[in-house]
């Protein structure tokens, strides 16, 4: 068997690393996997490691060569990551270019294996550099591990494997991250010479019903019958746009009709059935002309619980006109989760509700007996990523700091409560949290004076008062405990 492309590993050292899965920080899952996956490695194996974000907060040049590529350096990856801060940002385009250039990709072929949990923030394209790389290259190939990404992420960011030849693994568990590395790492290692020539893929059929036009920003159902796999959508995008550029896109569901949202812009436009794993993503399309309405409502397609967002509208301004969310399918015009009045001026400004679901988003013109729904777009309420930073132990008494990263609104608010207590009030201690717009809040606490474990809650709250805990970590109060309690800078 030949020695095969040299591979790198980019690992993600950014802050969000701190995050919990099933209370675990995702850096300490990731930092057990390693050391799994690698152990078993053959010696022969040429592989090095590079990582972003690890040393220094908010430097988007925090890019490191931890290990050189080689072979055996399988004992020194594992431990290299285990020495890794995970506090910076996220330049994962700059890290995997640097590890194609030590990897001298213009000159043999090269393999770069990127594990992140979260996309670019430093102002780069990771699309454009995998067709920049993949032209320059000689077998150059970029596989990418998303660990915990949301499905949106993972679409932004499989591109930069798409755009190389290579592929993208979704992880969103330990489990899942050892078995996504380990292929990723398979996948950029030479086969054993198969003993039967390899069965051709089979590109899949499918077909799409709908509307042959309909109005800007309003949702059109697609009827779809598919050789269904787990990562296909269906999407619309402008008619000469290549796969995996879109317009708006929807997942596929439990039955065989989905609501796709159309573009806010007039014209000729394609609705597609997208199979990223098919020899050819685009399995069917059909043609549709996206035409002006009487009444617009261009806002996002996905919103976090909790968080506050903007939605631009176009329709009647009487007096008691109103945009609001409620429930999909539902037809009812009071009680919604969030509204705001049309006279209070373009763009409306809304509070997500704090249950994930799948929402509407509608235009409501009062007229002189009733109301009526003038327009209704979808609208998909997310869990979305809330964490605490806390010190792990404080001393009965002690203020100590806390950083609340997530959804930020002057209602929401971060408590201390004992083990187990699940109400809204009677808390031990709070702070609320800022104005929309901050990544984070930092704020302070106070420590029971009886020592033990306590948790941290981060709760938010909705228009009618409807409160929900997103997130939460336990600390413990500890007789003795260091003086020294401050976080270190946020990014």
């Amino acid at each position: 068997m030949s020695a095969g492309p040299r591979t790198i590993i980019v690992m993600d050292g950014s802050g969000s690393m701190w995050g919990q899965i099933d209370g675990v920080p995702k850096l300490e899952i990731a930092r057990e996997t390693v050391a799994d996956v690698l152990k078993d490695l053959p010696s022969s194996r040429e592989l090095g490691l590079i990582a972003y974000g690890h040393r220094t907060r908010g430097d988007c040049s925090d890019i490191e060569i931890m290990v050189p590529p080689a072979a055996g350096t399988a004992g020194a990856i594992s431990e290299a990551v285990n020495t890794m801060r995970f506090q910076g940002r996220t330049p994962l385009s700059d890290a995997v270019r640097r590890a194609a250039e030590e990897l001298r990709y213009t000159e043999n072929p090269a393999t770069v294996v990127l594990v992140t949990d979260g996309i670019e923030t430093c102002s780069a394209d990771p699309c454009a550099l995998g067709k920049e790389l993949e032209e320059a290259g000689v077998e150059f190939t970029a596989h990418v591990v998303g660990f915990g990404l949301t499905r949106q992420e993972g679409l932004e960011l499989s591109c930069l494997a798409r755009n190389t030849g290579g592929s993208y693994f979704d992880a969103s568990d330990r489990e899942g991250l050892g078995k996504a590395l380990d292929q990723a790492i398979k996948t950029a290692a030479p086969a054993e010479a198969p003993t039967a020539p390899a069965p051709e893929p089979v590109q899949p059929q499918a077909t799409l019903d709908a509307a042959d036009s309909a109005a800007i920003t309003t949702a059109v159902e697609v009827t779809w019958t598919a050789d269904r796999s787990e990562r296909d959508y269906i999407d619309v995008a402008p008619i000469d746009a290549p796969p995996f550029e879109w317009a708006a896109w929807a997942e596929l569901g439990e039955g065989n009709t989905v609501m796709l949202r159309m573009p806010p812009e007039p014209g000729d436009y394609v609705i597609r059935y997208i199979a990223p794993d098919a020899p050819e993503p685009v399995v069917a399309s059909r043609q549709i002309k996206v035409i002006e309405g009487e009444f617009v409502l261009d806002g996002p397609l996905t919103v976090q619980v909790g968080e506050r967002f903007s939605v631009n509208w176009r329709g009647p301004e009487g007096e008691g006109n109103y945009i609001d969310i409620m429930e999909k399918g539902s037809n009812a015009t009071e009680n919604e989760p969030s509204y705001a009045w049309t006279r209070d001026g373009d763009p409306a400004v809304l509070r997500a509700p704090v249950t994930p679901g799948e929402y509407q988003l509608r235009y409501v013109v009062q007229g002189e007996r009733e109301r009526v729904v003038g327009l209704s777009v979808p609208l998909n309420v997310i869990e979305g990523r809330a964490e605490i930073e806390a010190a792990a132990e404080v001393a009965p008494g002690a203020v100590f700091p806390v950083r609340a990263r997530g959804p930020q609104q002057s209602v929401h608010w971060v408590d201390i409560v004992t083990p187990g207590f699940s109400e809204f009030s009677g808390e031990i201690g709070y702070f609320y949290l800022g104005e929309p717009g901050t990544p984070f809040t930092e704020g302070s606490l106070t420590a029971p004076a009886e020592p033990g474990s306590y948790d941290l809650r981060y709760v938010i709250e909705g228009m009618k008062g409807d409160r929900r805990v997103i997130a939460r970590r336990t600390i413990t109060v500890t007789p003795g405990a260091s003086e020294d309690v401050s976080l270190p800078p946020a990014e």
